[in-house]
């Protein structure tokens, strides 16, 4: 119980003691991820319905995964990585751009966690980072038409998405679970 005391540490859903300010990547579970952005309302909340990070992220996926298939760029592992691009989120929290561009040093921690993870799981972020910053920012803007504004998204139970990530998740890993 004292390691969970001790600053900059979580206990994930799994049972993992996880140390936010020096990540051990053998402690990063798919699991965990996948739970905590299916339990991780989008906006910081301010959303007219209950909108995941999870959902966020299979949408960035699907956007990239189109966007790259049409130009004959699509790669897995950089599919891989537009599914993940927010995976941190599952421990940081959704912490929203002003405050992100406020506290650079917190940035600095969240994207230090983003590329452990990303190569934790053999994700391609690196080459594919310039599209799938657009693909972002094209869900971006759709959730602020169609979620923040409008209550224009139907959008499942946390359970259910979480399910969905992790069958998405095998699809591009090849169903290769990786919690090494």
């Amino acid at each position: 119980m004292n390691e969970i005391c001790e600053f900059g540490h979580m206990l994930t859903v799994t049972g993992v003691h996880f140390n936010l300010l020096d990540p051990d990547p053998s402690k990063i579970k798919i699991e965990d991820i996948a739970h905590g952005l299916a339990y991780t309302c989008r906006w910081n909340g301010h959303t007219k319905t209950y909108y995941s990070v999870a959902e966020h992220s299979m949408r960035v996926h699907d956007e990239f995964s189109n966007y790259t298939r049409n130009r004959g760029m699509y790669s897995r592992k950089r599919a891989l990585a537009a599914l993940l691009h927010d995976a941190e989120e599952a421990y940081w929290g959704d912490i929203i751009r002003p405050i992100k561009n406020m506290y650079p040093e917190i940035e600095e921690e969240i994207l230090k966690l983003r590329l452990i993870i990303m190569n934790k799981f053999d994700a391609d972020y690196i080459g594919g980072v310039e599209n799938i910053i657009k693909a972002d920012d094209i869900v971006l803007k759709w959730e602020y038409n169609n979620v923040v504004c409008l209550s224009k998204c139907v959008t499942e139970h946390p359970f259910l998405v979480k399910q969905k990530f992790l069958s998405l998740f095998d699809i591009l890993t090849e169903n290769k679970r990786v919690n090494k």
